[in-house]
Formats: structure tokens, sequence, C-alpha cells
């Protein structure tokens, strides 16, 4: 074997290790993301373009109360708002997220010390690592004071964030509080859409202007799995391939073994989408023919709700993920052509 032939394989290994290193930083870059726009889309969400007084608030709570049972819908009660937080020494204008209610359910975020204010806890407040580093510095956060206008609170945690964002907590019952957003949970394992809208209109709560779902959580794990699929589908190409040169009696063993494979992983392939795009009956055309306005629909219904940030982080998320999806498909394409190659430098 010559000197430029080694050289040449050389390069050829080296190339394949390199598609195949990015190719599993991708993938891991991937599912992180793909988490992190299910914390963003963890329930169902519905907005109001006009305003929910503390009185309707009150009255849906007694509402879910007087329903009770294990599939009865919960509301946390939310708005943002722009404001000055101040310390003792520093004035920042931050986002204030204020909340009646389950704070994780609004803003699942990870805790660097303390914890989100507590159901009950009228008083308490948390702030992002940003925030706190500019009003107080990097330590001795906890229990520190911080006012906003008139009204002074006690910081109960710190959060992971690079934005100025405070989350301020109003209690369990709101006095004088006005809201624009509610986080539903509960409502059972298999709460749909409809009976979100529904528990909003019978709650006295009226119909929302947009109810966003986990569709955006599901789609993201969907794009996240792609380059997996591809190189399980190249697999079970080369397998095909080899029963093809199998006895009859292999060939038919092989292929049933797929079969049942794939009957085995279809659950949880179908698990990765949104339920709109799931058919009842895989024979009805009719779905597939309204699918594509299906989808049409649900994005006009994402982009008609009241902003918020904790919005405009999620679908950036999830637009990160359409390219991170997009560039580990292509080094899975690149991965599963270059293996043949492989196979004939070895046999070559």
């Amino acid at each position: 074997m010559s000197i430029k032939s080694i050289a040449g394989k050389t390069r050829a290994y080296a190339l394949d290790g390199l598609v195949w290193v990015c190719l599993c930083i991708l993938l891991s870059t991937g599912f992180k993301n793909a988490q992190a726009v299910s914390e963003c889309f963890n329930g169902m969400s519905l907005r109001f373009d006009s305003q929910i007084s503390d009185e309707a608030a009150y009255q849906a709570r007694q509402y879910s109360i007087k329903s009770g049972g294990e599939n009865a819908f919960w509301p946390t009660f939310w708005r943002e708002e722009n404001t000055n937080v101040e310390s003792g020494t520093a004035r920042i204008n931050a986002l204030c997220i204020y909340y009646s209610g389950n704070a994780s359910s609004i803003w699942p975020s990870e805790f660097q010390s303390g914890s989100t204010p507590g159901v009950t806890d009228k008083s308490g407040i948390a702030l992002s690592t940003a925030l706190a580093s500019r009003l107080y510095g990097n330590s001795g956060i906890i229990g520190m004071s911080a006012n906003i206008g008139d009204q002074a609170y006690t910081v109960r945690g710190i959060f992971a964030s690079d934005d100025y964002i405070a989350l301020v907590s109003a209690g369990d019952m709101p006095a004088s509080q006005a809201w624009s957003a509610v986080e539903l949970t509960g409502g059972g394992e298999n709460a749909t859409k409809e009976e979100a809208a529904s528990y909003a209109i019978s709650s006295g709560l009226g119909s929302a202007d947009a109810l966003i779902t986990q569709a955006p959580a599901s789609f993201a794990a969907f794009m996240a799995n792609i380059p997996v699929y591809i190189m399980a589908c190249y697999a079970l190409g080369m397998l095909l391939g080899l029963f093809g040169k199998a006895s009859r009696t292999a060939k038919s063993i092989g292929f049933y073994s797929l079969l049942l494979a794939f009957a085995l992983l279809l659950p949880s392939l179908l698990n990765k989408l949104p339920e709109w795009m799931i058919p009842s009956k895989w024979s009805d055309f009719a779905f597939w023919q309204g699918l594509a306005s299906n989808f049409s629909q649900a994005v006009k219904e994402y982009l008609r709700r009241p902003p918020s940030m904790r919005d405009s982080i999620g679908f950036s998320l999830l637009a990160k993920q359409a390219a991170i999806s997009f560039a580990s498909s292509m080094f899975a394409l690149a991965a599963c052509l270059r293996w043949p190659r492989r196979d004939r430098r070895q046999h070559g």
C-alpha cells in the first residue's frame, strides 16, 4: 500500500470521525433544546385580549373547587408589566410577571438558589440572575428586600436568565388585580383543547382569544428525533439488503421481526406529534386533505396571541430547534452515505 493511499484513507477516516462528532453534538443540543421548549409549553394556556378581574378569577377558582375530582382544571393567573425594581442602591427597569397560583407553570426555570414564592405568599419575589446581579451583586441575595413602587417584597429565589425578569407573587386570592393570561394545570393526562376552552366558558372567564397547547413541545420533540429516524431507516435498508442474500426462512424471520419492531416503536413515534396531526382513522382521506388547513390555522392562532416574553422565548427556541434539526439531519445523511465508502476502504 502506497503512502498516498494511506494518507487518503487517513483523511477519509478523519472526515468520518468529524461527521460523527458533529452529529453527536447536534443531537445532544437538539434534545436539550427540545426539553427547553417543553418547559415553555408545559400545559394549556389561555390568553385574553380583555383583562380578567380579580372577581372573575375568584369565581373561576370556586368553580374548580366545586367541580372537584382528579381531572378538574386549576387556574394560575398572570400578566406581564415592565416597571422599575429597586434595591437600596440600584433601580432597574425589568419585566415583572405578576402571578397568583403556581409559578412553575408560568416560568419553569432552573433556580440557582431559593425557590419561587409559595402559593399564599403575598410578599415574595424571585429574580433572574441578571437582575439580581445588577441590584445586589453576586452573594447574599436571598432574604433581601426589593421594592416595586410602594410595595416591598422579600427575595425568595434566584433563577437562571440573562434577561431582567422578576416573578412577583400576588398570593392565593388576589385583590385589585387584573390578569391577561391563565395557565391550566390538572384536567387529566389526556386533557384536550376543547375541554380547556369549555372550562374557560363554564367557569365564567369567557371565551379565550388564544389557546396555546403543548403542540409546540411535541413538534420540537419530533424534530429532535428526525436524525434518529433517518439513521434508523438507513439501518433498516441495510438489514433488508442482508436478508435479500439469506435463505427463504431467514428472509421470513427477518421481515416479520422488522414488522414487529416497527409496531412496537410506532406508539412512541406518534406520541412525538401533536394530536391534530394524527388521524383517528388512517383511511380518512378528508383528514389528510384538511391537514394543511389545520396546520395553517394552528400557526395563525399562535401568531395572533397577545405577546408575552415567555411565548417569545418559547417560539425562538422552536425556531432554533428547526435549525438544529436541519443541520443534524444533514450530518445524519452524510454519515449514512459515507458508511458504504467506509466498507469499501476496509476491503479495498
